[in-house]
């Protein structure tokens, strides 16, 4: 099996890499905005326990 790929690579790169471009390509129109997925509130506070506090 990877002896094929290499073959194909090896063969044809430029084919290879317009592969890659379009598949780039591909995965940034479909994904979605980083602000749909972000939290707007921003991260929980960070409480750290410190002497005899409970653990």
């Amino acid at each position: 099996m990877f002896g094929a790929i290499g073959r194909i690579v090896v063969r044809r790169p430029w084919l290879v890499i317009i592969g890659w471009v379009v598949a780039a390509v591909a995965i940034i129109m479909t994904a979605p905005s980083l602000g749909s997925v972000t939290n707007k509130e921003g991260p929980p506070p960070i409480v750290f326990c410190i002497g005899g506090g409970p653990s």
